[in-house]
């Protein structure tokens, strides 16, 4: 009897090592199978960019795929407009890097998780199709949660963001502010996060943080978001009217 126990056990243990091995390579070819999928495609190139990641590092040019893991650079005069495959878009400035740390995809076209993260330069984000709370948007000092949504951000000496369309929540630290109005703004110095709008800065003030904003000639149609009406109240507003997350506006606070 003892034999006979232990002749299963050890006729059953062979199979478990063996469904154990099988899972373990397919799980290892999904993986490198995924990690070859392209999440997006640069539909405009200007200048130069390139990307850093599970490819390699390559030149970028109107066409070129991009992938997960990928770190993405563009030169001095460099600009991207890059489409994801969930719709999302993403157009990266002159002189930024910024880095897709997570693009998982669902079974309705969409994203269960995408993370991207800037280390420097200017920006404009257009949500897809995804789930809202599938997006998070990083820079070095903030994080962004969004809700249907259009803005551009920056990381050039903080964090700087304006709404163009949408919701948007902005952290720093423990302190949120809600975006919800067009041409509304919040700015990141140091730990704080300021409450302001287009109206409230002077004249050229942006003109490095917020390229877009000036002009929107060299972006394809689906990349525009009618700047040009935040551009136009630029200095007009009452000065000294900004507020610091959590007090006043339109919500927000410790969270």
């Amino acid at each position: 009897m003892l034999q006979s126990i232990v002749r299963i056990l050890g006729e059953n243990m062979k199979k478990i090592l063996i469904f154990m091995t099988c899972l373990t390579v397919w799980s290892q070819l999904s993986l490198a199978s995924f990690a070859s999928t392209p999440v997006g495609v640069i539909e405009k190139a200007n200048g130069s960019g390139n990307a850093n990641g599970p490819q390699g590092k390559r030149n970028l040019t109107t066409g070129s795929t991009v992938f997960k893991d990928d770190t993405i650079k563009t030169g001095f005069w460099g600009r991207l407009q890059l489409r994801f495959i969930d719709q999302t878009k993403l157009v990266i400035g002159p002189r930024s890097e910024i880095k897709i740390d997570e693009f998982i995809p669902d079974n309705d076209r969409g994203v269960s998780s995408f993370a991207i993260r800037a280390a420097r330069g200017t920006f404009r984000f257009i949500s897809g199709i995804s789930k809202k709370s599938a997006y998070k948007i990083s820079t070095r000092n903030a994080v962004m949660g969004i809700r249907g949504t259009g803005f551009d951000f920056s990381d050039r000496n903080g964090t700087s963001i304006v709404l163009y369309n949408g919701l948007l929540t902005v952290c720093v630290q423990n302190t949120c502010i809600d975006l919800n109005s067009k041409c509304e703004m919040a700015l990141q110095r140091g730990g704080r996060l300021i409450r302001s709008t287009t109206a409230q800065l002077p004249p050229n003030a942006y003109s490095l943080t917020f390229p877009f904003i000036r002009s929107e000639s060299g972006l394809l149609a689906e990349y525009r978001l009618g700047a040009a009406a935040c551009d136009s109240g630029v200095g007009k507003g009452p000065k000294g009217g900004n507020s610091e997350g959590g007090t006043g506006g339109t919500g927000g606070g410790k969270r």
